[in-house]
């Protein structure tokens, strides 16, 4: 297959530089950059802008601190010069800059997880800190009041949000234990038998900013009966689940902007019609399978959701680093430390969600 011109600078956009190993920037002023094979010796390139526009001392500060070229572009260089440092990227890449390419957006792809957070994890606390301050308003509710869910409102107090409510059943009895009493009182913890949480969701509507669905057990039927509720009410909700040494964050669903959990069903059963089974047998026949549930596994998980949790409730799909469980899902897998990335709901795809959509859209 021949790339177009257009393949190609998309596929540029995507990859992170730095300098090659042994050469070295030094950075004079806003306008004017050296690069040297030795510091105390003559420099190999000068860089610098005649017009003072004050880009080039940025950009270069910026080359080896994890952002692709793409970040680079946007995010540091004014728009009219960027043009310009394209093609000063492209005149340094024989002999002095490095491309890397580690591409995590395909359907399926398993990576190292070790590799895969040190290349992103200065990103999503960069990015991070940027949104935080933006949340003030947002109401965050937790289903699900066992070690997950438990684990997953105490870091969501510890950002700065405007309301935290967890609903829990008398059978969870967990949320108290792991969170302090002063703490405790910051939560609005709401009790009910689990088959009342879909219908105290739909009353409160109106306040929710974010959904996540995180309760110890595997119940496809209450996923199935909350998702209605979901896409009827236009809420956009989370998955965040364990089981032994499995940690499966994601998919966000967005209403119409993303599919459902019943497309995200239905793409999983393409491959594996027994699993469509095995589900469809545990909804006709209701029952919740409880997985063990490994403390160390649940604070990682919690711990790579909060990151993306700021770009999920500020809407911004389209952002490259915001784009971590926005119609995907993250599967770790800590017995062969690796990591899956699996694009299931990109689109809407099931009757329910399209349903749904061309309803408002009429």
């Amino acid at each position: 297959m021949i790339n177009t011109k257009r393949d190609q600078y998309q596929n540029l956009l995507k990859r992170k530089i730095k300098l090659k190993p042994g050469y070295n920037k030094v950075i004079l002023s806003s306008n004017k950059c050296y690069i040297k094979k030795q510091l105390w010796g003559k420099h190999d390139i000068k860089l610098e802008d005649p017009y003072k526009q004050n880009w080039i001392g940025p950009l270069f500060k910026h080359l080896d601190q994890d952002y692709t070229v793409g970040e680079l572009l946007q995010n540091i260089v004014p728009a009219p010069k960027i043009n310009e440092a394209l093609k000063l990227i492209l005149y340094l890449k024989e002999s002095y800059i490095d491309f890397i390419a580690p591409d995590y957006s395909k359907d399926s792809k398993e990576v190292e997880l070790l590799d895969w957070f040190t290349t992103n994890y200065r990103s999503l606390i960069r990015n991070h800190e940027k949104l935080r301050d933006l949340l003030v308003n947002a109401h965050v509710v937790v289903l699900g009041g066992g070690k997950v869910g438990s684990k997953l409102v105490q870091s969501l107090l510890q950002l700065n949000l405007g309301k935290v409510s967890i609903l829990e059943n008398s059978s969870d009895k967990v949320t108290g234990s792991l969170i302090s009493d002063h703490a405790y009182q910051k939560i609005n913890s709401v009790m009910l038998p689990k088959e009342g949480w879909v219908d105290w969701i739909a009353e409160n509507k109106d306040s929710i900013s974010l959904a996540v669905v995180a309760i110890d057990e595997f119940d496809p039927q209450f996923y199935d009966s909350f998702n209605l509720c979901a896409i009827n009410n236009s809420i956009k909700w989370s998955l965040l689940a364990t089981e032994n040494s499995f940690a499966y964050i994601g998919p966000t669903f967005i209403p119409q902007q993303t599919g459902c959990f019943q497309c995200y069903m239905m793409r999983k059963s393409e491959t594996d019609k027994g699993y469509s089974e095995f589900i469809k047998h545990l909804i006709e026949e209701p029952q919740a399978i409880k997985p063990y549930i490994n403390p160390s596994v649940v604070d990682i998980a919690v711990g790579y959701f909060i990151l993306n949790l700021p770009y999920i409730i500020n809407d911004k799909p389209q952002d490259y680093i915001s784009d971590l469980t926005i119609g995907r899902q993250f599967q770790l897998d800590f017995r062969t430390n690796t990591i899956r990335s699996e694009n299931l709901i990109k689109y809407l795809s099931c009757p329910s969600c399209t349903n749904a959509y061309i309803n408002r859209k009429g």
